[in-house]
């Protein structure tokens, strides 16, 4: 698969991630408007040094999102303001920079899904929003608003994007909890991504991941074989 790349500075895109960014490289800028003339597909990737102004595909993070592009602003100075949606995580294979903007060889890369019975469903569910919940009030960072919506969430694996995409950390470390893992929603993976979170913060949470650390164990002892 094919598709124009965009490099992002300072910021990692999730699947079912709104986003929007100001565009004002010229190769972006033309990456842009090839896709919204076609099928509005793009590769967002971060760079791993937002100072680079020419990234080559030594500078960019190798997982990224494919996302759909939902509105593009034309403002002054040729600078695009963007809105687009994460669709599915892909990894970045080669990178051409010698057309007019940058395009990317890609494969899929899918968060493998585990099998679930609706009451662990139900329990992960719970102590997620939980955790997040108990978090969020001791984080000034966190806005009730996302919170609230959180709460309203049914799906396991659209809870752990979010939560990802809210917490108030670094995009580098979103960046490794995200492209590290295939199997970034399995039980075990959704606890890491959520205390995947610089020792300072981390120290917040100390007495509210012992439920979840206790579901995880819960689960993964008395999984059914194969």
């Amino acid at each position: 698969m094919v598709l124009p790349v965009v490099a992002l500075r300072g910021i990692t895109v999730l699947p079912d991630m709104i986003v929007h960014f100001d565009v004002t490289r010229e190769k972006s800028v033309q990456a842009i408007e090839y896709a919204m003339n076609n099928n509005q597909k793009v590769f967002l990737v971060a760079q791993r040094d937002s100072q680079m102004d020419d990234p080559e595909v030594k500078d960019l993070y190798v997982v990224g999102v494919i996302a759909e592009i939902k509105q593009v602003l034309k403002l002054p100075s040729k600078v695009l303001r963007v809105m687009a949606e994460g669709v599915e995580r892909a990894k970045l294979l080669e990178l051409d920079t010698k057309q007019e903007y940058l395009t990317g060889q890609l494969v899929e890369y899918p968060e493998s899904k585990e099998s679930y019975t609706s009451q662990e469903e139900e329990a992960m569910l719970r102590t997620l929003k939980e955790l997040f919940e108990q978090y969020g009030t001791l984080h000034p960072k966190i806005k009730k608003d996302s919170v609230q919506r959180l709460t309203d969430t049914s799906d396991i694996y659209q809870l752990s994007h979010q939560i990802m995409v809210n917490l108030p950390v670094d995009y580098k470390e979103k960046q490794e909890a995200y492209g590290t893992s295939p199997a970034a929603a399995d039980t075990g993976s959704i606890a890491l991504e959520i205390l995947n979170i610089p020792d300072s913060v981390l120290e917040e949470l100390l007495e509210l991941t012992e439920p979840m650390m206790q579901l995880v164990d819960f689960l993964n002892n008395n999984r059914n074989p194969d």
